[in-house]
């Protein structure tokens, strides 16, 4: 995704192919149940954070995030193998224009996982 992509887009998914390395998929050494029961943990902590939906059998958590601009979260948490946990994240906001908005959010929701967990190499993916 371009830097106009970036400053002006509504919607952004991180992914497995994407140019972009701050937006590719991550991976972290821990089961998929731990992630998931961790983030659910994080949300009910967060008072801008509102759970909309779980799955845990699909490994999905929506979420409602109310700050600056209100957006809509869709996280997907895979496990590829024991102790090898993908995360992805699809985010959108509401209405006006994303100004990197979208773009840090999803580097600092990474950061907060990577504080508690530890990362796992793509390549063994």
């Amino acid at each position: 995704m371009g830097l106009v992509g970036k400053l002006f887009s509504r919607h952004i998914e991180t992914g497995e192919a994407l140019a972009d390395q701050q937006l590719q998929t991550r991976y972290y050494k821990t089961t998929k149940d731990k992630l998931f029961s961790h983030i659910l943990d994080d949300i009910a902590k967060d008072t801008k954070m509102t759970l909309i939906g779980e799955s845990k059998d699909r490994g999905e958590i929506s979420i409602q995030y109310n700050s600056v601009r209100k957006s809509f979260l869709v996280l997907t948490i895979i496990s590829v193998r024991p102790y090898h946990t993908a995360v992805d994240i699809s985010m959108s906001i509401e209405r006006g224009l994303n100004f990197g908005y979208i773009h840090r959010y999803i580097q600092s929701f990474y950061e907060r996982l990577n504080q508690t967990f530890p990362s796992a190499n793509q390549s063994q993916a």
